[in-house]
């Protein structure tokens, strides 16, 4: 409470503005509290009606904003609390939760679906390309828990890095030879780089390419998306 109080006097607001977000996560306390003896359709069943409640949020726009990032950094709420008030956070848009997500993201003693729930929330802010791109690659680190790293390659892969390095570093992390769920990783690193401005991406892709053991399905992956990347260039460059 000192937490969310905090938060919105740093935001110049009433904490009357919070009554509706405190009224909303009461009533999914509630619920997550009732469920230890309940079964996965039940959960489900309960998830549904939760995403639903946003609706009550949805009037106050950027005005939630504080008193959800504060539910969401309370280190002493039940972290499925602390999920609603990411996801919540994620369906604002507004550029105003960044701090508060790249907090949950950083957060290390956080579950790793909620890291990974944020790293999703940021790239769907109205923010420009550039600011969300900085955040989720500035986050990059290969000691990350598997589900947070493939939350954000998954979200880079889209928007690609300002430099190739955490790309790259990335990748390599996953071994010459990934197999599986490492291998989704390194594909998705490969679309990353392949979305990199500048001549980094396609350095990095050729980096990548050479690091891969022959005949896996990355080497090859890599170059294709090389030569691709080389077409385009290519394309842009002015007529000698």
């Amino acid at each position: 409470m000192k937490l969310l109080a905090g938060l919105l006097a740093a935001a110049g607001l009433a904490f009357a503005d919070a009554d509706p977000v405190l009224s909303v996560f009461q009533d999914i306390d509630a619920l997550i509290a009732s469920r230890p003896a309940k079964d996965a359709r039940q959960i489900r069943d309960d998830d549904r009606r939760i995403e639903k409640m946003y609706e009550r949020l949805r009037p106050l726009g950027a005005r939630a904003v504080p008193p959800l990032s504060a539910l969401a950094l309370e280190a002493a709420r039940p972290p499925k609390s602390r999920f609603w008030a990411v996801q919540f956070l994620a369906r604002t848009k507004d550029p105003s939760a960044l701090p508060a997500l790249k907090a949950a993201l950083a957060d290390a003693k956080a579950p790793d679906y909620l890291r990974g729930e944020a790293a999703s929330a940021i790239a769907g802010l109205r923010l420009p390309a550039h600011a969300r791109r900085d955040a989720l690659c500035a986050a990059l680190d290969p000691a990350l828990p598997a589900a947070v790293i493939g939350q954000l390659l998954a979200n880079t892969a889209a928007l690609g890095c300002s430099e190739a390095a955490p790309l790259i570093k990335s990748a390599k992390a996953l071994g010459s030879r990934p197999r599986g769920t490492p291998a989704r990783f390194a594909e998705a690193a490969l679309r990353g780089l392949e979305k990199t401005a500048g001549p980094s991406g396609a350095e990095g892709l050729l980096e990548l390419a050479e690091f891969y053991a022959d005949g896996e399905p990355p080497k090859r992956a890599a170059l294709t998306r090389l030569r691709s990347r080389r077409r385009a260039l290519a394309l842009l460059a002015p007529p000698s």
